[in-house]
């Protein structure tokens, strides 16, 4: 996971960011249906850090997260791989000491007789995917 802050943030030009240096930002909060683990992972970090995160700005999706971030409006946490969605007035920084360590484990299935060439461009993504038999006799 990265923090998304806008290119006019003062920690823009860090090397090494803190949690705890964005307790006065305003955070991009995920609607309900959105990735439910990743907001409580952050509220996690965040309260272990010494505050709760100001929630102002809600978004359906992830990738929508990088507009509000750009304008300069919030910051965001997103999974590393959205890091590749540039934007010129965004930056993606990694977060260090504590609260740094937000990852989990995410899982994908698919169906090996699958033949739509959408299916292994997605699986490229996957930092470690590895094919095993479902339900195999």
């Amino acid at each position: 996971m990265l923090m998304a802050l806008p290119k006019s943030h003062p920690l823009a030009k860090s090397l090494k960011i803190r949690l705890a240096e964005l307790s006065q930002d305003k955070f991009v909060l995920f609607a309900p249906a959105g990735p439910a683990p990743m907001h409580a992972m952050l509220v996690s970090a965040c309260r272990e850090v010494g505050f709760a995160p100001n929630f102002e700005l809600e978004v359906q999706h992830q990738p929508s997260a990088v507009g509000p971030v750009a304008s300069g409006d919030a910051v965001a946490m997103l999974p590393a791989s959205l890091a590749a969605v540039r934007h010129r007035d965004g930056i993606f920084k990694r977060l260090v000491g504590n609260g740094s360590e937000m990852t989990f484990d995410a899982l994908a299935a698919w169906s090996p007789t699958n033949e739509n060439p959408s299916q292994e461009q997605l699986l490229a993504t996957l930092p470690d995917h590895r094919t095993s038999a479902m339900g195999a006799e």
